[in-house]
């Protein structure tokens, strides 16, 4: 689920953590890491959870309505029509999903007066007065992916709530949203109750020899290992720039580089220097992106005339 250039930007943030203390034990720092990508797909599985308590919410309304004699008639059956949605029905039929919330112990009992805020306001958004009115004419994923780009994923109480729950969500959520909008796209994968649910890393394939637990694990450890090395080559190449004045940041993203592209034989040069400017242009200073790619473009090329780079496979070295 989660892809590479979001387990760099998890790597990256542990790193600058492990930096910023006082301890030279790094097996801690890599623990946490692990934990917090654990947390994301957690957070994930709550997005999915969210969007069936939300539908849930709204049938409970309709009910409360019923039982007071509130609108009996057609006005009252539409309001049930996300509770109906066929996506809503699979996702709150599919096993992998209640397995993954059991093994979270994903729990929304405490949660009833934000749910019930959050149902209200979808409830009167002109998207849902729109899909409550229309026969079934195969709206359903599309109605969704609207309900959940402008009314879940950044929602403010949402929100707050995630971020009393863990420091790292408010965040985080940016990102899970994304994943979700982009599993919101495969209709197959919300037509088919039985499909699993994916886990936090995608599955080893045939071109890939390194898991993305392993790469995790293995670009942490080097980066933190091999620092000195990595830094005598890099301020080789400083130009009218102590080492002193770079930032921390900076000085982490182009470990990172050095140790993915001299330990990873299978992705090519080329994806790596491109990764890491974006980092760069995210999480450091303004003018990082010119500088750390000016600076990595002569540390490539040093470990290059040193023949210290070797790609294999589909991560073949281009000159």
């Amino acid at each position: 689920m989660l892809n590479r250039r979001l387990l760099r930007i998890k790597i990256f943030q542990a790193l600058y953590s492990y930096y910023q203390s006082d301890s030279e034990d790094f097996m801690p720092a890599m623990k946490n890491l692990m934990k917090s990508l654990t947390k994301m797909h957690e957070l994930f599985i709550l997005n999915l959870s969210l969007l069936v308590k939300i539908a849930d919410m709204i049938d409970e309304r309709f009910e409360e309505g019923k039982q007071k004699h509130i609108k009996t008639g057609k006005d009252s059956e539409e309001l049930k029509r996300l509770s109906d949605n066929i996506v809503i029905e699979n996702l709150r039929n599919n096993q992998s999903i209640a397995a993954y919330i059991r093994e979270y112990k994903i729990q929304w009992g405490g949660e009833s007066d934000m749910l019930r805020k959050i149902a209200r306001s979808v409830e009167e958004t002109p998207d849902y007065q729109d899909y409550r009115s229309t026969p079934d004419d195969g709206s359903d994923i599309q109605f969704l992916k609207s309900l959940y780009k402008n009314y879940i994923y950044g929602n403010e109480l949402f929100l707050s709530k995630l971020e009393e729950q863990n420091i790292h969500w408010g965040q985080d959520q940016y990102y899970i949203g994304i994943i979700l909008m982009s599993y919101l796209k495969k209709e197959s994968f919300f037509n088919d109750s039985t499909l699993e649910v994916p886990g936090i890393y995608k599955p080893l394939s045939f071109e890939d020899s390194e898991s993305d637990e392993n790469f995790v694990k293995i670009l942490f450890r080097e980066t933190i290992r091999n620092a000195a090395e990595y830094e005598k080559v890099i301020f080789q190449y400083l130009e009218n720039w102590e080492p002193e004045r770079i930032a921390l940041s900076d000085l982490i993203i182009m470990r990172m580089a050095c140790a993915e592209i001299l330990t990873f034989d299978q992705i090519p040069v080329k994806v790596s220097l491109n990764e890491y400017i974006e980092m760069s242009k995210t999480f450091s200073t303004p003018k990082s992106k010119i500088f750390v790619n000016g600076v990595l473009d002569k540390v490539i090329s040093h470990y290059n005339r040193e023949g210290k780079i070797e790609k294999i496979g589909r991560g073949l070295q281009e000159s």
